[in-house]
């Protein structure tokens, strides 16, 4: 996970571009302004994986407000000033463009043009719904999907020691990294609807301030399961050098097979599912399943 100083950062810097992205729509200034004060106070307390995904949120949503009216999403590079907003017409074009992109993007495989028209239908879904917010946000982690999945076009290794990676396996890893990031979305989610669920059903008991503390600890999971393997399969994907396509891999896997154990035998993973004494969760099992999906990809 970042460390607390470098999410204080990317919250300062996307904070300052909070007015410029919502333009004179009060409601999306509310909502992202939101979506700030909760990242703020998951840094404060020192909840990074939270403060985190909150950030990403945010980041998210200004990017696909920026979209709209054709800027670029962080940088504004436009040349002009962005006052995006979320009106439906607007924020129904940009997704309709990536939509059409979508096809290109993932070629003939057919698993990754499942995982983004996914990502598309929710956006789509939010948008029939009228959350103008959720749709903004999902077609900020489509495009960032989009992105992440286009091969890189980098040719031969001018060394001399090594050519261009094989025909799809830029896309494969591509594949890969999404597929993880999406278990790691679904794992926070879970963990944050396990700890509402408990706080609401303890609240009358004498020991409720106790049991806020307390589930606190279940975010251990998120730091055993933490964005490193992302890291090193983002860099596995972006090299053409034999050696170090070599060495990285074998870091890669190395990485998987200890979040594989993690999720295989601590006692919190072998039993949130089905025993939390709560609600019935899919953590474990999604985790596994992806792990062994990323394994037999790299």
């Amino acid at each position: 996970t970042q460390d607390a100083e470098t999410l204080k950062k990317a919250l300062a810097e996307l904070a300052g571009q909070i007015k410029t992205a919502a333009g004179s729509d009060g409601a999306v200034l509310a909502r992202l302004s939101k979506m700030a004060t909760d990242a703020n106070v998951n840094l404060k307390t020192n909840n990074l994986t939270y403060a985190a995904t909150f950030i990403a949120q945010l980041r998210a949503a200004i990017g696909a407000l920026a979209l709209a009216k054709g800027g670029s999403p962080a940088t504004g590079t436009s040349g002009t000033e962005e006052p995006a907003t979320s009106k439906t017409d607007d924020v129904t074009k940009v997704l309709t463009t990536l939509v059409g992109k979508i096809k290109t993007v993932a070629g003939p495989d057919t698993s990754l043009l499942d995982k983004l028209s996914g990502l598309a239908r929710e956006a789509k879904a939010a948008l029939d719904g009228g959350d103008l917010k959720a749709a903004v946000a999902q077609i900020g982690l489509l495009k960032d999907a989009m992105d992440t999945a286009k091969p890189s076009t980098g040719g031969a290794d001018p060394s001399g020691q090594g050519g261009a990676r094989p025909k799809g396996a830029a896309v494969k890893l591509a594949q890969a990294m999404i597929l993880w990031n999406e278990a790691r979305s679904h794992v926070a989610g879970q963990i944050k609807e396990l700890q509402n669920d408990i706080i609401e059903k303890s609240k009358d008991e004498p020991d409720a301030a106790d049991i806020r503390d307390i589930v606190g600890n279940l975010e251990e999971i998120l730091e055993n399961l933490d964005d490193s393997l992302t890291g090193k399969l983002n860099a596995l994907r972006g090299t053409t050098d034999v050696a170090q396509k070599e060495a990285l891999s074998e870091e890669a896997r190395a990485t998987v097979r200890k979040m594989l154990t993690y999720a295989g035998t601590d006692p919190l993973m072998k039993n949130i599912d089905k025993n939390n004494g709560f609600i019935p969760l899919t953590i474990q099992s999604r985790v596994l399943s992806s792990l062994n999906e990323v394994l037999a990809t790299i």
